[in-house]
């Protein structure tokens, strides 16, 4: 093994060890001969699995002037395997879709079902935006024509939405619709957490556990499974800096985020569920996922930012098999 891979290795053998894991086990571990139900669902919750999470959300969808077009919900269904998107326009319209990531075909694909349409497409992430587009003519009124959808995350917390269609088999596109999505307001405390999750996603990829620190509160309490109560931003930068050491090493750490509850109240906030964490080494190849638990409470700073100030996590147990 050379050098910059070992180094890696290193790094997450130290990562292991801080989140509690058996290491022998988690880096010895193979893929499970079970095709249990549990199983199956422990499979999509790999990182390539949340890449859609930022359409997650109630929304109200609107065109560049502001008008109202419709509502869509977004919700995680199949034990976090696919999105369902159930969109309700606003001159009554409706139609629904399953988005999911198909590992074998490695992209996304969606199928949707709306009033007198159906699309099949398949694409995935271009840089930080998805691009889904249908692999085959649709037949129209006004001909065959190909689609192409694109979902932009927006700095301030929306969604852009556009659809493009070509009649000439690719080579010229127009627009068929663009939407903006906004959260409704009982949505903006969690879409403020899901927002911080992907800035910390974001700088675990990057390598950049500066960018981490800046998450939490200036004075944040860090609860890892063994060992004391850690306090502080300058002590809890020493936590991450095995994000160095992969990124020096050529690799890029891969860590997603599933909530399972989350509340707010006032200027506090909690949330608890899973986190998955994978590291791609510099030759492509990708260790074991490790998997765990985590409950975080929120602060609101004067600023009106979300920020995590007590953090604390715990190595999940594998699936049980069915009975």
């Amino acid at each position: 093994m050379n050098r910059p891979m070992k180094l890696a290795w290193a790094a997450l053998v130290a990562l292991l060890v801080l989140a509690g894991q058996s290491v022998p086990g988690a880096l010895a571990a193979q893929e499970p001969a079970t095709t249990s139900a549990a199983a199956i669902a422990e499979r999509c919750r790999g990182p390539e699995h949340r890449q859609f999470d930022f359409w997650l959300g109630n929304w109200a969808v609107s065109d560049s002037a502001g008008q109202i077009l419709g509502h869509n919900e977004i919700t995680r269904v199949a034990d976090g395997c696919g999105l369902y998107e159930n969109w309700r326009g606003a001159r009554g319209e409706g139609g629904v879709s399953v988005n999911t990531y198909d590992p074998a075909l490695r992209r996304w694909t969606q199928r949707w079902v709306g009033a007198g349409s159906t699309l099949w497409l398949e694409g995935g992430l271009v840089g930080a935006d998805m691009v889904l587009s249908g692999t085959a003519p649709r037949p129209t009124p006004r001909g065959p024509v190909l689609d192409r959808i694109t979902w932009t995350p927006l700095p301030d917390g929306r969604v852009r939405q556009v659809w493009d269609v070509s009649s000439d088999g690719g080579q010229s596109w127009t627009r068929s619709f663009a939407g903006y999505y906004a959260r409704r307001p009982d949505d903006t405390v969690s879409a403020a957490m899901d927002a911080v999750y992907a800035r910390f996603s974001r700088a675990y990829r990057m390598g950049e556990p500066d960018s981490v620190v800046t998450l939490y509160t200036e004075n944040p309490l860090y609860l890892p499974r063994q060992g004391p109560v850690l306090a502080g931003r300058q002590v809890l930068r020493t936590q991450f800096v095995f994000l160095d050491r992969i990124r020096e090493a050529g690799g890029t750490a891969h860590l997603s985020f599933e909530s399972v509850g989350r509340g707010a109240s006032g200027e506090l906030g909690w949330d608890v569920g899973y986190y998955t964490l994978q590291v791609q080494q510099a030759d492509g190849t990708r260790t074991p996922a490790a998997r765990g638990k985590f409950t975080t409470v929120w602060r609101r700073g004067a600023d009106g930012a979300w920020r995590i100030h007590v953090d604390g996590f715990s190595p999940a147990p594998p699936p049980a098999p069915d009975a």
